[in-house]
């Protein structure tokens, strides 16, 4: 059966401008740097292959685990977000970004927080968006989500103090302090968005239970250098499709002008009348998916979706009444 719903979605409007983003000072950089440890002495693996650089054993998680957590910020931002602490019981707003492999955080945060660079250093950049700020490989002994603990945290030091830059999404009430990227929450058997009830959770190894009289679509998902991708159609025409719900926008089309797009079909699900945007018309989108549709969190936020990691299927479903 095919489900046809009609969206009426506000416009994407202006990003927010980004915060103070300046040079750390030298002495700052070489100083985090030169602290560096072997990432073999937290038990990390550092390859290079075809996929570039790759870090195995990291991001650490305990089976049997599942949190719900609240998601802050208004429901006007509606950006996935929750609180997350280290050793110590100060929070930080972290930012789940599915069109990022990496984990992000800017480098006063990381001193504060106790993240150690690898040894020697290793400089990767932002493939999801814009963003020539050195970043280095680093590694956080322990994380939580709530009660959930995760160690070996695999992060990117972005080399400026005090600012993600463009790696924030234009987010800034309240301004993310970390990006918690693909290639964490892939970790998790499963990761439930509940946009209505304003809560995500997260469960290391036990299944997602169903909801079949909720359910609306169910359509496996790859990944493009650790981004979440579907397949779909855009007014009849197949499209490969970037899962964006970082992003503040409905529907982006690389290749066409803004308006409205008559029809989006993902599985079962068939979306009307959605407002849509180009990515010149927005935040600037990293070279590797500047070809990609992408769906945001102004259309996905509508539902209830869940990722289903160990079977590489992304749900759609009816948010609970």
């Amino acid at each position: 059966m095919v489900l046809v719903l009609v969206v009426c979605l506000a416009g994407a409007g202006h990003l927010p401008a980004w915060g103070a983003d300046r040079p750390a000072p030298a002495a700052l950089l070489r100083s985090f740097l030169a602290a560096g440890k072997d990432p073999r002495s937290y038990w990390l693996q550092v390859l290079h292959d075809t996929r570039g650089t790759v870090v195995t054993g990291g991001d650490r998680i305990h089976p049997n685990q599942v949190v719900q957590m609240k998601i802050v910020g208004g429901r006007r931002v509606n950006a996935p977000m929750v609180k997350v602490h280290a050793a110590g019981d100060e929070e930080y707003v972290a930012l789940l970004d599915l069109s990022s492999s990496a984990s992000w955080i800017p480098l006063d945060t990381a001193m504060a927080l106790g993240v150690v660079a690898f040894r020697p250093p290793i400089s990767l950049p932002a493939e999801h968006v814009r963003d020539d700020v050195p970043a280095y490989l680093s590694v956080l002994r322990t994380m939580f989500l709530d009660t959930l603990q995760i160690e070996s945290v695999i992060f990117r030091v972005r080399s400026r103090p005090g600012s993600l830059g463009p790696l924030a999404r234009g987010i800034a009430r309240p301004r993310p302090a970390m990006v918690l990227g693909y290639g964490l929450l892939s970790r998790f058997r499963f990761v439930r968005f509940d946009y209505q009830s304003r809560r995500i959770t997260f469960s290391t190894t036990l299944p997602y239970p169903p909801a079949d009289d909720r359910r609306l679509a169910e359509v496996s998902f790859s990944q493009d250098g650790g981004a979440v991708v579907i397949g779909g159609q855009i007014d009849g025409v197949p499209r490969r499709i970037l899962v964006d719900p970082a992003g503040d926008f409905a529907l982006v089309l690389p290749d066409g002008g803004g308006g409205v797009v008559r029809q989006v079909t993902i599985g079962d699900l068939v979306l009307r009348n959605v407002p849509t945007r180009t990515s010149a018309s927005g935040e600037a989108v990293g070279r590797r998916y500047a070809g990609y549709v992408r769906i945001g969190r102004r259309l996905l936020s509508r539902f209830t979706v869940i990722l289903e990691n160990r079977m590489h299927r992304l749900i759609i479903e009816k948010p609970a009444r």
